[in-house]
């Protein structure tokens, strides 16, 4: 196949997409699945790309197409400075979460000890481990898939020394071990929830995104069982949804905690960090 025809093809598959970034996004599937540049794309005539790679270039525009998120596409995502394996069935951390462990950096101290809870791919716990001098981690998901994929991106990182994963249902497995910090992006999307973009609805994990409750009754779970798990003085750091906060943080102060910071997304409030 050609470059005319190949540019040919591309021009129509961005014209054919209602997404906003359709321009970079389609040129990334290009990219993914003939394993060129766009230079070496457009300025030569090409006949050297395999069968299997133009089939697997089909199958990823229909899917592109049909509204599958691109990370599931091209089984990566970046988060902060890491590039994370992802896979389908498992949520695709977001720049809200970014934002959240930036924060919780300011909370832990050399050699302290961190429990998240829901690890999906990883993003959080490798996140911390890399940026904390001797942070012990423990990573909580009841996913089978998802400690698969948290547990090749902990490889990719070299921090298996740093990180275990525990396969539960928030905090069942666990002994009672105090740790310095509770961290959690749990399911906090009301199940009736209308704004929800359809592609996350239809391609992403319902048990990482829909709680009862109007979307709080997992963020109330944890903040209650959490107060077993944390030191004296430890912190618990929630990310929750953007009309959530008053709900949580009157929540957190029943329970006992003090509030020490309350943060948005850059528009919306996104995350609490109480202490115990």
């Amino acid at each position: 196949m050609s470059s005319d025809t190949l540019i040919v093809l591309y021009e129509q598959h961005v014209y054919q997409s209602n997404r906003q970034n359709a321009k970079q996004e389609v040129f990334w599937v290009f990219q993914h699945c003939l394993s060129v540049s766009w230079m070496q794309l457009s300025s030569s005539k090409r006949s050297d790309i395999s069968a299997d790679k133009l089939a697997l270039l089909d199958c990823c525009l229909v899917d592109y197409q049909r509204g599958k998120p691109l990370a599931y596409i091209l089984g990566s995502v970046p988060f902060l400075d890491l590039e994370l394996y992802i896979e389908e069935g498992v949520l695709i951390p977001r720049v809200d979460t970014e934002r959240v462990v930036l924060a919780a950096i300011n909370y832990l101290s050399k050699g302290a000890s961190l429990l998240e809870l829901g690890v999906g791919s990883g993003a959080i716990s490798c996140s911390l481990a890399l940026r904390v001098a001797d942070l012990s981690v423990v990573c909580i998901d009841k996913s089978s898939q998802a400690i698969k994929v948290a547990e090749k991106n902990i490889e990719k990182y070299d921090l298996a020394q740093k990180i275990t994963t525990l396969k539960a249902d928030w905090f069942s497995a666990l002994a009672v071990e105090k740790v310095n910090m509770v961290i959690a992006n749990p399911p906090y999307i009301a199940k009736n929830d209308s704004a929800i973009m359809p592609e996350v609805r239809q391609f992403e994990p319902r048990e990482a995104l829909f709680s009862n409750n109007n979307g709080l009754a997992d963020l109330f779970h944890i903040i209650k069982l959490s107060k077993q798990y944390l030191k004296p003085n430890g912190y618990l750091v929630l990310e929750h949804g953007y009309t959530q906060q008053p709900a949580v943080v009157a929540n957190l102060i029943k329970e006992k905690f003090s509030i020490v910071q309350k943060g948005n997304d850059g528009t919306h409030p996104r995350y609490v960090i109480a202490k115990l």
